[in-house]
């Protein structure tokens, strides 16, 4: 591996174990599968009922990498010495109420216990990324995902320098 490859590699694997105890211990509770994602977006499959009456998933995703001369911007025209950053989602998707079998539509209790409960995510998440030890990272937007196949979340935009 390359040296940006390398620093990138051991950036993810702190943020992951970081973003993973705090889902368990501050969001909302453990999930079924927590770590990193190939592509351009999380596979929702992941994201279901599991042991112990969990839910859900934990993700980063590696969206972006570029040249950045003065971070977090990206370089036009980037010279072979070009520092380089990354741009990651940091999310997690969680089981949400859907309609039951007869048609009934979840009560207010069930979607405001959900809500509550991506909310402490969306904390949590935060917390993982700003106390996670990086040295150069700029935090973006949050942003809600789904519902969708019954699980509904939300991912942090974060970018980070992989100069030194």
């Amino acid at each position: 591996m390359t040296l940006y490859a390398t620093r990138l590699a051991s950036m993810i694997g702190q943020l992951t174990d970081c973003l993973c105890d705090l889902l368990a211990s501050e969001g909302a509770g453990p999930t079924c599968f927590c770590g990193v994602v190939p592509g351009e977006t999380p596979a929702w499959d992941y994201c279901g009922e599991c042991s112990g009456d969990n839910c859900g998933m934990g993700f980063i995703v590696v969206q972006t990498v570029f040249p950045s001369n003065a971070f977090p911007g990206a370089v036009e025209f980037a010279k072979c010495e070009a520092p380089l950053a990354a741009s990651l989602q940091v999310g997690a998707l969680r089981c949400a109420p859907t309609i039951g079998e007869g048609g009934e539509l979840p009560d207010e209790g069930e979607m405001l216990e959900a809500t509550l409960g991506l909310i402490s995510d969306m904390g949590a998440i935060h917390k993982a990324i700003a106390c996670c030890g990086f040295r150069e990272y700029a935090i973006g937007a949050y942003t809600p995902l789904g519902p969708n196949g019954g699980c509904a979340g939300g991912a942090w935009d974060l970018t980070v320098g992989l100069d030194g």
